[in-house]
C-alpha cells in the first residue's frame, strides 16, 4: 500500500512538472542525496563496528548479530529519510516549475495560473498524506536516540555514544530539510509576485491566493514549518544535552 503511494505521488509530480530542466535537476539531487545517504551509513556501521572491537576482547556470535541488525535498521531508517527528501525535491520542483513560467512569461492569465496551483496545492497535499507517517517515524526516531545517549552514558558506555550521536546530529537535517523544499518555497512566492513588475495580470491577486491557499509539507493536518523543527530540535538538543551531563556528573 505504500508503495502504490509513492508512486502515484512521484507520477503526480512529474506530471506536474513537465519541465526537462526539472527533472533533471530531480534527478541529479536524487543521486547526490542516495550517495550521502550511503556514506552515512558506511559511516555509522563502520564505528559501531569499530566501538563493539574496542569494548570487547572478542567477538562472538551476539556480537556478530547485533552488528548486521545494527546495519540494517540504520540502513532502513537512512532509506526513510532519502525517500522523504526525494519527494520533497520533486514538490519543490514543482513549485517552482510554475514560478518559471510566471517569471517568464511576458503575459499571464490569472484564472489559469490560479487552477494550476489548485493542481499543485492538490499533489502537495496527498503526497504530504503518503509522507506524514514516515516524517513522524524520524522525528520519534531522533527523540529515541536522543534518549538513549543519556541512557549510555549511566552505564558509562561512552565510547559506544559516538555512533547514536553522529546519527542523532545527521537525522534533523532530513527533518528541517523536508519543509525547507516545501513550505518555505511556497511561503517564498507572494513576496516575489509582490516585486514583479505588472504585465497583463492582477500579481496583488496572485499573491494574496497563493498566501491564503497555506501550500506546503502537512503532518496530522497541521502545517509543518522550518520555524517549527527548529523549536523541536533546540528543545529536544537542550533534554538531551541535560540528561548526559546529570549523567556523567553521577558516573
Amino acid at each position: 500500500c505504500l508503495d502504490e503511494g509513492v508512486l502515484q505521488c512521484q507520477s503526480n509530480i512529474e506530471r506536474n512538472a513537465q519541465d526537462e530542466n526539472s527533472q533533471t535537476n530531480w534527478k541529479r539531487e536524487t543521486g547526490r542525496d542516495a550517495v550521502i545517504a550511503i556514506v552515512l551509513w558506511m559511516l555509522v556501521v563502520a564505528g559501531r563496528s569499530l566501538t563493539m572491537t574496542c569494548l570487547q576482547t572478542t567477538l562472538d556470535f551476539w556480537s556478530g548479530l547485533h552488528i548486521v541488525l545494527f546495519s540494517m535498521s540504520t540502513g532502513t531508517l537512512l532509506s526513510a529519510c532519502h525517500l522523504l527528501v526525494y519527494l520533497a525535491r520533486g514538490m519543490k520542483n514543482v513549485a517552482e516549475h510554475l514560478v518559471f513560467l510566471l517569471c517568464s512569461s511576458t503575459a499571464i492569465d490569472t484564472a489559469d495560473i490560479k487552477d494550476d496551483w489548485k493542481i499543485i496545492l492538490a499533489c502537495m497535499r496527498s503526497t504530504s498524506r503518503c509522507m506524514q507517517w514516515g516524517y513522524a517515524s524520524v522525528a520519534g526516531t531522533v527523540l529515541f536516540i536522543a534518549f538513549s545517549v543519556g541512557g549510555d552514558l549511566w552505564q558509562t558506555q561512552g565510547m559506544a555514544v559516538l555512533p547514536n550521536m553522529f546519527l542523532c546530529c545527521c537525522l534533523p537535517a532530513v527533518l528541517l530539510l523536508v519543509p525547507l523544499l516545501t513550505t518555505s518555497v511556497c511561503d517564498g512566492v507572494p513576496p516575489l509576485l509582490c516585486l514583479m513588475e505588472p504585465r497583463g495580470g492582477d500579481y496583488l491577486s496572485l499573491s494574496l491566493f497563493f498566501n491564503a491557499s497555506q501550500a506546503g509539507f502537512y503532518v496530522c493536518s497541521t502545517r509543518v514549518t522550518a520555524g517549527l523543527i527548529q523549536k523541536f530540535i533546540y528543545i529536544t538538543g537542550i533534554i538531551a544535552i541535560t540528561l548526559a551531563s546529570k549523567a556523567l556528573h553521577v558516573g
